[in-house]
């Protein structure tokens, strides 16, 4: 045999020794990648199938059906859900890739936090048969380049970037998604089709059935203005008054508790708005979490695009109270000197000049 021949025959046989050291390696570490890119749910996986899902959170079950109203939760009374979340999170599970694949090993389990107390996510169908069953734990992210803020407080600072995921077979996954959706309080998932109240035509607070204001405004050009007596050494607060015309145009909500549920309300609000609408607002004491407020809602316009719309809000208004970040009513919660200031003084000229 030639040198030539020689040679060659030692560098493939140098090159074989590589590959199979490099293979071995792998395996020994516990991951393998497969060449074909996969997604965390199968391809042929039928979406129109789910008829439930289960959230499962530090213990805390969180169970969406669908309905012929369309997707509640159970755990909030059949409340209505944001169907958008539910959606994203079935088309993530269909579309995101399996960027690598790991073995079960126990300690590489709890370094990725998908032991049992991480997020579960489980489909059912309409037999409450599990179509498909996941965990999700740590999530990754890129390391910011400086430091930021948040980084100083404790906080994440880096760049999302994906999350590991224990799949159907046991084994675990890094995928391309943080999949932050399932992270939701139980509030969040909740449909935020609520109270749009704009154009105001008349405010009044009032306490165990005692008036302690009004405003109203005679035209829809001009501004709110107090109705009745000013206190005497005081006029109107115009900054104040305009505040109470912006604190509803637009009013989100943390959760909601059934209507059965003890409430008792501190102050009452009575609004009227330029269509022809009328909301009497219940609300409660300051919380820690927040403050629960009770809605009833009428309508006597002609615009029957409004009137269904708050036809359909009704039937949940007489259902569920509220639960609001604890500042929604602070430009309404008032006594009428609170809605006005030290009266100027006019200074007099002086008649001898």
């Amino acid at each position: 045999m030639k040198t030539k021949h020689i040679v060659i025959l030692l560098v493939v046989l140098i090159v074989l020794g590589l590959l199979t050291w490099c293979t071995r390696s792998r395996e020994d570490a516990g991951w393998r990648e497969d060449n074909a890119v996969q997604t965390i749910l199968p391809a042929d996986f039928d979406a129109e199938v789910v008829k439930a899902i289960c959230v499962t959170k530090s213990g805390q079950k969180l169970n969406f059906k669908r309905t012929e109203q369309g997707w509640v939760l159970a755990e909030r009374g059949d409340y209505p859900v944001d169907v958008s979340q539910l959606g994203k999170i079935v088309l993530d599970l269909l579309n995101t890739k399996i960027a690598q694949r790991f073995q079960a090993e126990a300690d590489d389990m709890k370094a990725m936090e998908l032991e049992a107390d991480a997020v579960e996510l489980e489909l059912l169908d309409s037999a409450s048969k599990t179509l498909a069953k996941l965990r999700f734990g740590k999530r990754v992210e890129k390391e910011a380049d400086q430091v930021s803020m948040a980084a100083l407080y404790g906080q994440a600072s880096g760049t999302p970037l994906g999350r590991y995921v224990q799949l159907q077979d046991g084994n675990a996954a890094l995928v391309a998604n943080t999949f932050s959706i399932l992270d939701n309080t139980p509030g969040q998932w909740l449909d935020q089709e609520f109270l749009n109240i704009d154009k105001l035509k008349s405010v009044s607070m009032s306490e165990k059935g005692k008036q302690l204001w009004k405003v109203e405004r005679k035209d829809e050009k001009e501004p709110l203005a107090i109705v009745g007596d000013i206190p005497k050494g005081y006029q109107p607060d115009t900054n104040v008054i305009a505040a109470i015309d912006r604190a509803f145009s637009w009013l989100p909500f943390k959760d909601v508790a059934l209507a059965s549920q003890p409430f008792v309300a501190s102050r009452t609000l009575n609004i009227t708005d330029n269509s022809g609408a009328t909301y009497v607002i219940d609300f409660g004491e300051k919380l820690p979490e927040g403050r629960y407020m009770r809605v009833k809602a009428s309508y006597s316009g002609e615009d029957k695009t409004k009137a269904e719309k708050l036809d359909k809000l009704k039937v949940l208004l007489e259902k569920y109270n509220y639960l609001v970040i604890p500042n929604t009513f602070d430009a309404v919660d008032k006594t009428l000197v609170q809605l006005c200031k030290v009266a100027e003084k006019v200074e007099k000229k002086d008649a001898a000049k």
